[in-house]
């Protein structure tokens, strides 16, 4: 899979999910409305809606970053060989001195 097809993966779930979020938003402030008995649509009512949408959203972000975290984590534990990071010349240099100590 590129990282491009996965960019655009992550891209489309956090979008479909922040859709859900202010969908659930708006059903959230609806009831909490209703049960508070108020008939207009005023500062405290758009506090709530602010206020049930940050947490909707912050949600929805979240399990799409922990979604991709775990496929991340099982994709590069499945991996059949396991790549080396090569060492600059400086490094291999320093190795060699303090394995000769």
């Amino acid at each position: 899979m590129s990282l491009d097809k996965y960019k655009r993966d992550v891209l489309i779930a956090v979008g479909i999910l922040i859709a859900l979020a202010v969908v659930s938003t708006v059903i959230q402030t609806w009831s909490w409305t209703r049960r508070a008995g108020r008939l207009a649509i005023d500062f405290v009512t758009l506090l709530k809606f602010l206020v049930f949408a940050c947490g909707n959203v912050a949600n929805a972000i979240f399990v799409v970053v922990l979604g991709s975290s775990i496929w991340w984590l099982v994709f590069f534990k499945v991996r059949p060989s396991q790549s080396l990071i090569l060492l600059t010349v400086k490094c291999m240099v320093l190795l060699d001195l303090s394995l000769t100590v």
